[in-house]
């Protein structure tokens, strides 16, 4: 009985050990493995990294898709918002022409780090001269169509939030709230709402979430008094990184707009205070 005892409880430290240890694993940097894999390829091993293609173009879509939801605008040169599109590349005179659904034809600027050939399909970039840049060519129409329609959709996205957030400016004063830090965690609006919360006082700051790597994030939220998380540009992630047993540092705000972040944090001190 005594050896099944002590073989159950090696079992149970073992399970214990491999925990640890995979935990060790659970928040690492993507920058990290993406170094590893940069690291280890040669040309032994390269058929074994045929996956990378997939998640190339699955990086350039879901940045993509970040930007257009969250409002952070990839900006050019100017300053002027980048416009997508979609269509057909054409090669005329030893030069490639760029046709889109519309059958609009554009002057190919540049092709970046692609190898593109008559009739395929390609997503471009508009540049401010009428040109255009290709940045990403498909194996197939249907996967072009399957882009344009998400692109679409997430267009539509971010105009609601524009409208949405003017809709929600600010509709009364706000009072000075006092010198605490105070870090925003949002994928939209920002710069917007650390600015009005520093003309309240507030030593205020702001962070990406899509920008930022989970261990990065970690090591932001422990600095501040106060950590406000827009929920409706945040992904589900950062909850997780919440520690327990802070009190009301973390200051979850729904439906984000310049109004709810001030009244939630206001709440937020006024309930500190009266119970510290």
């Amino acid at each position: 009985m005594n050896n099944l005892t002590s073989e159950r409880q090696s079992y149970i430290d073992t399970i214990e050990d491999l925990k640890k240890q995979f935990k060790q694993y659970e928040n690492l940097d993507p920058d990290f493995y993406l170094h590893i894999l940069y690291d280890t390829l040669n040309y032994q091993n390269c058929r074994e990294y045929g996956f990378v293609n997939a998640l190339s173009r699955k990086y350039v879509l879901e940045r993509k898709k970040a930007h257009n939801l969250f409002g952070n605008l990839i900006d050019n040169d100017d300053g002027m918002e980048i416009q997508y599109m979609f269509g057909i590349v054409k090669e005329k005179d030893k030069e490639f022409i760029f046709i889109d659904l519309d059958e609009n034809v554009f002057t190919v600027r540049g092709i970046p780090n692609i190898t593109v050939r008559h009739d395929d399909p390609v997503s471009a970039i508009l540049n401010d001269d009428g040109s255009v840049d290709i940045y990403w060519k498909y194996r197939s129409k249907k996967l072009m169509n399957e882009d344009r329609l998400l692109d679409q959709k997430y267009s539509e996205k971010k105009e609601n939030l524009r409208s949405n957030t003017k809709k929600d400016s600010a509709t009364f004063q706000k009072a000075y709230l006092g010198d605490y830090n105070v870090l925003i965690v949002t994928g939209n609006n920002g710069p917007v709402y650390r600015d009005m919360l520093m003309n309240c006082g507030i030593k205020a700051d702001f962070i990406d979430p899509f920008e930022k790597s989970p261990v990065h994030l970690k090591h932001a939220l422990k600095r501040p008094d106060f950590v406000i998380i827009c929920t409706d540009s945040t992904p589900h992630y950062v909850l997780e990184l919440l520690e327990e047993d802070q009190g009301n540092k973390y200051v979850l705000v729904y439906n984000s707009n310049e109004d709810n972040v001030y009244l939630r944090l206001k709440f937020a001190i006024a309930d500190y205070q009266y119970n510290y």
